[in-house]
């Protein structure tokens, strides 16, 4: 009788268990209605080089190709499938200035990847600053086996990166020449938890402001490097989705609305109702039996 419950008990279970999906799709759909104003560029790499808002011009690298996003989409994200000087996209931009300067910068800036290693010194992402060495901007690498959040000459560990897994990545900043600059970021593996200042959607790492002061940081309306950094010397293998920029902070509440976009909670298919119609019978049957 016990064996015949525990049955019932796990058709039930079968048929109220959602998958958590990934929805590449929806992220994309997401994040061009927030703050549209604002919104400068958007690239979805979705087997095209053109952005879905704003303008600028994308230049491939050697070694790059189009691969599978995180929803299984063919063609839906870039690769850098090895680490030459010349491996990365790099988009030609005047209108998004990233990092101190003569002039205010305010921004935000979303990205997802999935890296293939974490052993070595490779950027993932760099965005204006100076092209020899590595006083970005702002910049995401890996450097000495730790991954780092990059403003200028200023570094903030990131959590342990896991290779082979996709995660997002979203930095607002408020950069005046001032004490005051500051910029927070957001990380978390899709499907996992964020990291959120207000605590929203849970995670274990509170988010961290990178005050820079007045030093050691260039402001900057150069190149957005994707795979690379401005140098084009320490490529890093992997994959790369979406990338959106704003001219604006983004709130905490819109980042976390970003980041649940990328996962959806499935409905139940007619053949999971049909296992919970059935083995809600047999266990009502079961029970009756039982307590007869």
């Amino acid at each position: 009788m016990k064996t015949k419950i525990a049955i019932a008990l796990s058709a039930l279970l079968a048929a109220f268990t959602m998958s958590l999906q990934a929805d590449i799709a929806n992220y994309d759909t997401t994040i061009a209605g927030q703050d549209s104003a604002d919104e400068l560029y958007q690239f979805n790499f979705d087997d095209s080089l053109s952005a879905t808002v704003g303008s600028g011009t994308f230049t491939a690298g050697a070694n790059t190709a189009y691969t599978t996003d995180l929803s299984g989409n063919a063609n839906g994200a870039l690769s850098i499938t090895a680490n030459a000087t010349s491996g990365g996209y790099t988009m030609a931009n005047n209108a998004f200035v990233a990092g101190q300067g003569t002039v205010n910068s305010v921004g935000t800036l979303s990205f997802l990847f999935n890296i293939s290693t974490t052993s070595s010194s490779e950027y993932f992402l760099s965005i204006g600053g100076d092209t020899t060495s590595d006083n970005n901007a702002l910049a995401l690498d890996i450097s000495g086996g730790v991954s780092q959040y990059k403003i200028g000459n200023h570094s903030t560990t990131l959590p342990a990166l896991t290779t082979g897994v996709w995660y997002y990545f979203a930095v607002t900043w408020n950069f005046n020449g001032t004490a005051s600059d500051s910029s927070t970021f957001y990380i978390g593996q899709v499907g996992g938890s964020l990291n959120s200042p207000t605590g929203a959607a849970g995670g274990s790492y509170t988010a961290a402001s990178e005050v820079g002061g007045t030093s050691a940081e260039t402001g900057s309306s150069g190149n957005i490097v994707v795979g690379n950094r401005q140098a084009n010397n320490t490529g890093m293998l992997g994959d790369y989705g979406t990338l959106a920029t704003w001219s604006s902070q983004l709130t905490s509440s819109q980042i976390d609305a970003q980041y649940a976009a990328l996962t959806t909670t499935s409905a139940p298919e007619p053949s999971s109702v049909a296992i919970l119609a059935s083995g809600g019978a047999m266990l009502l049957a079961l029970l009756r039996r039982k307590k007869s």
